[in-house]
């Protein structure tokens, strides 16, 4: 019996010596990681729909950096703005176009310009993303602008053309969103084949359901794009600690433009012209912003300063927030000036 005893003892040390040892090897083994790819890939994505389905919002989540102005506002993005996201040796490339209106409603100069600049950058990428949004009902017009949607985003060499149903979480209850899948892909076919095969809605679009404000559904978006990107040098070159082709101005003016917009309540906003001077570092941990705000009159003016400047301070508080998160690390120092154009 003490032979025993003596057995399980030398057993038991020997085991505690082994587990001692297995210990310190997993500590001190080096992590062995996949070599990183020599050749680059890119994959360029044209984000595309009408005013307010949350095509800005999605585009800073897809990039997990704020770079494009959101707001509940029409027409938030003025212009393309370019934002992307880096995967091992895949660029992805995002193209954030102004909202997309139907030609019959396309009547002012400036608006038609905006639609320009989205069929620009539908016939320029790889893939369109159609954005819509989900949880609002579709109506005879929509169906119009959106058919419009899918004739410039099949201009051009195309991988792929994507529907987005966004706000899916908005959408109760959930089986209204097949019904509404299969109408947005009878639209497709119906550009595709004819208008007189609209009713065969195949279900051979690619499509996702997600919510960009929630981030949900959006990776398996992002890696179905990675799977589809090619050999191509990437836009923005690797290392680089931005994500965006905006300069920090352009940047600073997109914090300006969503913050008019969420605390003008008029169509004051709109008409301005927001121009950021270039940033001054005071030292090492602070940054001096000056923002030229210019309006037609005084009475515009007036609308944004506010009562006792009340506005002006609100806007620059947000803005500030905002600004100190982009260039991280940095105590930013804001200054508005908000003029009436010369010659009114």
């Amino acid at each position: 019996m003490m032979f025993a005893m003596q057995h399980r003892l030398q057993s038991f040390e020997t085991l505690s010596n082994t587990l001692r040892f297995s210990a310190r090897y997993l500590r001190t083994k080096t992590v062995r990681k996949m070599p990183l790819p020599k050749f680059e890939k890119r994959l360029d994505i044209a984000i595309i729909g009408q005013p307010n389905v949350g095509k800005s919002v999605l585009l800073n989540c897809l990039i997990k950096q704020k770079v494009a102005a959101a707001t509940r506002k029409r027409h938030t993005t003025r212009s393309n703005i370019v934002g992307v996201f880096n995967h091992r040796n895949v660029q992805l490339v995002f193209y954030d176009t102004p909202g997309f209106v139907r030609h019959v409603d396309a009547q002012k100069a400036d608006i038609k310009a905006l639609r320009g600049i989205s069929a620009t950058m539908a016939s320029k990428a790889d893939v369109v993303l159609l954005v819509v949004d989900a949880s609002k009902r579709v109506r005879p017009q929509d169906q119009d602008t959106f058919a419009e949607m899918v004739k410039i985003s099949r201009a051009g060499s195309k991988e792929e053309v994507i529907l987005v149903m966004n706000k899916v979480d908005a959408v109760e209850p959930k089986g209204l969103l097949l019904d509404l899948v299969d109408t947005y892909v009878s639209l497709i076919n119906g550009v595709k084949l004819a208008i007189t095969e609209a009713n065969k809605a195949c279900l051979d679009t690619t499509t996702f359901m997600i919510s960009g404000q929630y981030n949900d559904g959006v990776m398996d978006m992002k890696n179905y794009l990675i799977s589809l990107a090619k050999p191509k040098p990437w836009l923005i070159p690797r290392g680089s600690a931005v994500a965006t082709t905006l300069t920090h101005e352009e940047r600073v003016e997109e914090v300006m433009l969503e913050k008019l917009l969420e605390n003008v309540h008029e169509e004051v906003p709109y008409i301005c012209d927001i121009h950021c001077r270039p940033l001054v570092q005071t030292d090492a941990d602070s940054l001096r912003i000056d923002v030229d705000i210019k309006v037609d009159n005084e009475g515009q003016k007036k609308i944004i300063v506010g009562q006792q400047g009340r506005s002006v301070v609100k806007i620059r508080q947000d803005a500030v927030e905002d600004l100190e998160k982009i260039f991280a690390g940095k105590q930013v120092l804001l200054f508005i000036w908000v003029e009436v154009r010369s010659g009114k």
